[in-house]
């Protein structure tokens, strides 16, 4: 999954990626972190503040200290709710370009997003996520999205539905064959 997240998202801001566990949030938020290492990120006050706020109220080793500083955060129920209030301002000003998430977003959080990738499509473990809060996530992407439903193993199966606007298109292609294409 974050592969498919850098492939779509590295160009622009506002990646979503729904995953099912606070746990797999930090897991791909930290994959994604990895995935930008060399990359030039330019000094951002709000985002060093977010940084220095999970370091202090936190714990200093609190994995946000170090994603926020690229853009990066996860965002899940078992958080402070200043913390998930300032990581949606910023996700929505475009200042953390990835975002990873639990079914917190499917439930009244209002955020706007450009790409969205579910892994499932489950909410939460062992629960089929239900078509109202697929299409209430699926709602949140602006005109660019590309919504791509992953496997447990995070590759894209053969024949998947793909959102992409307001229209499905089903795509038969392997994951890189879909990536060039969404991406141009």
């Amino acid at each position: 999954m974050a592969f498919v997240a850098l492939a779509l998202g590295k160009q622009t801001s506002g990646t979503l990626v729904y995953v099912n566990t606070a746990n797999d949030a930090e897991i791909v938020a930290s994959l994604i972190y990895d995935g930008l290492e060399g990359e030039e990120f330019p000094e951002d006050e709000e985002l060093a503040d977010l940084s220095e706020f999970c370091e202090k109220m936190i714990h200093p080793k609190f994995q946000l200290v170090h994603l926020v500083k690229r853009g990066v955060a996860f965002h899940y129920g078992n958080m402070p709710s200043l913390l998930r209030e300032e990581i949606e301002r910023l996700f929505t000003s475009g200042k953390i370009r990835f975002l990873v998430s639990t079914s917190t977003l499917i439930e009244g959080v209002n955020l706007a997003c450009r790409t969205i990738i579910i892994r499932g499509p489950k909410k939460g473990v062992g629960r089929v996520m239900s078509p109202q809060d697929f299409w209430n996530l699926a709602g949140r992407a602006g005109c660019a999205i590309r919504l791509i439903p992953a496997t447990e193993s995070g590759s894209i199966r053969p024949s998947i539905p793909v959102y992409c606007g307001h229209r499905i298109r089903l795509i038969a292609a392997s994951l890189w064959t879909t990536v060039i294409n969404l991406s141009g």
